[in-house]
């Protein structure tokens, strides 16, 4: 078979790198189709020193500098099949071409992916979903069966603060799943497991640990920045927890939410990171940040408190899977990260930020309802509790279950972390094998 990996980012290597190893193992050619446009994210065009360490081959590599010849590429594409962990875009399912396609369209999910899948016609434009769990078939479900008019009145009132998830719900509203949508989206659907789980064994803790200079005698706190810093605000809640000046906290916090203002405790960005490191340093623990592909986090208050700051190295395996398979506890603001450090056999802390609307979160997004405070697994704490109680605490505390530690896998991760990704592959190879025989 012949397979093209549209690769949009450059950090989309570290959930396909892994299928495209398993691929090449068996035989099969891949392509992939850097984003050479001085659109995308400087940090994320093509970058050879980051390029994939692959075992069984390697593959081939193509180009494209726009959209429109993204476009023009995929449409002509003679091979067997497309391979993405995004959807087809509105322009690719609305032209003639794509009714016409020889092709299977392969999606392969995280966390992001099936928030851009509304109607029906999003559901028959992929022909193959590699989906992690059976809660995440089941979620995606009931994120496109619930109706949200009411959902939707309620994140409007929350101004600012309800935006983020009001973008997704508005966009459901009339597209809500019938029964003929749910058995397309099941029909088409296979449990394969989380692929960045099938690199944990790839990862070598002595090695990363020297190549990151760090002591292998003293534990390590891994923190995962908040997505903040270089994005911008995704509500006042996050442009109030970024503030570290008091008087501008407070300022702000009145301009935000008005008389209501006055009531918000200074619980902010900087004061939780500061519990962090009276935390680690308490236990003589080693704090190492990872920042995301558009931070730069010099002269942040991350870098003040860090001992090591990392940031998107390596791809396969993925910097932050490195990261949780040297920590004792991984410390993040709601990222699916989570599900990497519990593979990696890492328990961790998640810091609720003040105002952020969790359960219309949860009721928008169901794949994520405990997700980020599972017992005996993961913790999840408001962030004035950080700031009061953390610096007290022992390390042993945030301790991690075996056997919860599995169920958590279960239904975030994987059915197990053997083969994902040659369960992946045999989807692809059953599903380009089912075209050939209705053609």
């Amino acid at each position: 078979m012949k397979i093209l990996f549209p690769i949009v980012r450059f950090n989309w290597y570290r959930t396909v790198a892994p299928v495209m190893d398993a691929l090449m193992a068996r035989g099969h050619h891949v392509v992939c189709l850097h984003n050479q446009s001085y659109e995308n994210f400087t940090s994320n065009r093509p970058d050879a020193s980051r390029f994939p360490c692959f075992r069984s081959g390697q593959p081939e590599i193509r180009s494209y500098q726009s959209e429109e010849e993204l476009m023009a590429k995929l449409m002509s594409w003679d091979g067997d099949a497309i391979a993405s962990i995004d959807l087809p875009l509105k322009p690719w399912i609305e032209s003639a071409d794509w009714g016409n396609r020889r092709f299977r369209y392969i999606a392969i999910s995280t966390t992001d992916t099936l928030k851009r899948l509304y109607g029906a016609r999003d559901v028959t434009a992929v022909d193959l979903f590699c989906l992690r769990s059976d809660w995440e078939l089941e979620s995606c479900i009931l994120d496109h069966r619930t109706r949200y008019s009411e959902t939707c009145a309620e994140l409007e009132k929350l101004g600012p603060d309800g935006r983020k998830m009001l973008r997704i719900v508005e966009k459901r509203l009339g597209n809500e799943w019938d029964n003929a949508t749910e058995s397309e989206f099941r029909s088409r659907s296979v449990i394969t497991g989380y692929p960045m789980l099938a690199t944990l064994p790839l990862v070598h803790r002595e090695e990363v640990l020297a190549r990151w200079g760090i002591d292998p005698k003293r534990p390590v706190i891994g923190i995962w920045s908040t997505p903040t810093s270089g994005r911008g605000y995704h509500g006042s809640y996050d442009w109030l927890f970024a503030e570290s000046n008091p008087l501008k906290f407070y300022l702000k916090a009145l301009s935000a939410y008005g008389v209501k203002g006055f009531g918000v405790s200074l619980a902010n960005e900087k004061r939780c990171l500061q519990a962090i490191h009276h935390f680690a340093r308490k236990h003589d623990a080693q704090v190492v940040v990872k920042a995301r592909h558009y931070q730069e986090l010099d002269g942040t208050v991350y870098a003040q408190i860090a001992d090591r700051v990392v940031g998107e190295e390596s791809y396969y395996p993925h910097t932050a899977v490195e990261l949780a398979c040297i920590s004792r506890l991984m410390i993040g603001f709601r990222t699916s990260g989570y599900v990497e450090a519990v593979g990696a056999g890492c328990s961790f802390l998640n810091i609720e930020i003040p105002r952020d609307p969790l359960e219309h979160t949860y009721r928008v997004l169901h794949f994520w309802r405990g997700l980020c405070d599972f017992q005996r697994v993961g913790y999840s704490w408001t962030a004035d509790r950080v700031i009061s109680d953390l610096p007290g605490m022992h390390l042993d505390e945030f301790g991690i279950d075996p056997v919860q530690r599995n169920e958590f896998l279960l239904r975030y991760g994987s059915p197990d972390l053997q083969n994902i990704c040659n369960r992946v592959v045999d989807a692809i190879e059953q599903s380009c094998k089912n075209e050939e025989g209705s053609r």
